[in-house]
């Protein structure tokens, strides 16, 4: 009988005289993988799991910015950069111990398991909370909000180009990272590729990669 771990066991029962058993003897055999991975929506419910966003972080704040990066082969990450109304200025600094979605992926196929929870369990997280200089947040907030209004003119070149060619231009390598930044009553959310050395340098996924690179080096013996 085959267990739902993809691991069954066959019992060997050798009969003696009239019937009566004499031994028996379990052998442990191994199920069928699953071939291929879990889909995109529960990678991301995963990755909710393992960094969970606390959203009341954004209330009594005067800009609140988390940036969680999403990858296939370096461990994934998020970071969170607030500044309350009495003037403290932190950043937080989470890094999973492996590469999430190859972890995950490799459950999935080894027992057919699907549910987030049981795909996040072995997954560890490094946090680091750090007080910054207000010139240091301020910085990281100007700078975001010069890449939004670049990457929304990317976005009208993009559309324009579809019209003009019917085709556009997308970046398969690399990762993807997830932003939500709150200001006040408004609320950007969105996700965008972030590809190799030769993003522009005022660009929204340059800007990403340094704030990654720049907290990193806080974070250093913390």
């Amino acid at each position: 009988m085959r267990s739902a771990r993809g691991f069954g066991s066959i019992a060997l029962m050798l009969l003696g005289p009239f019937g009566s058993i004499c031994s028996a003897q379990a052998i442990e055999v191994p199920g069928p993988r699953v071939v291929g991975t879990i889909r995109p929506e529960v990678y991301k419910q995963v990755l909710d799991i393992v960094f969970p966003v606390d959203k009341s972080k954004t209330v009594g704040r005067s800009f609140f910015l988390t940036v969680r990066w999403r990858s296939s082969t370096m461990p994934e990450a998020e970071i969170s950069v607030s500044e309350s109304l009495s003037g403290e200025h932190l950043v937080e600094y989470a890094v999973a111990d492996r590469n999430v979605q190859r972890v995950a992926n490799e459950i999935f196929r080894t027992t057919g398991e699907r549910d987030p929870n049981s795909l996040a369990r072995p997954i560890h997280v490094r946090r680091v909370k750090i007080e910054i200089p207000a010139k240091q947040a301020v910085a990281w907030q100007t700078e975001l909000l010069g890449g939004l209004s670049r990457f929304a003119r990317s976005l009208l070149e993009q559309a324009q180009q579809f019209r003009e060619h019917a085709s556009v231009s997308v970046t398969l390598d690399g990762d993807d990272v997830d932003l939500l930044y709150s200001q006040g009553l408004s609320q950007v959310v969105l996700e965008f590729p972030v590809g190799d050395d030769r993003e522009a340098p005022d660009s929204l996924a340059s800007w990403a990669v340094k704030l990654r690179r720049e907290v990193e080096l806080l974070s250093r013996d913390r």
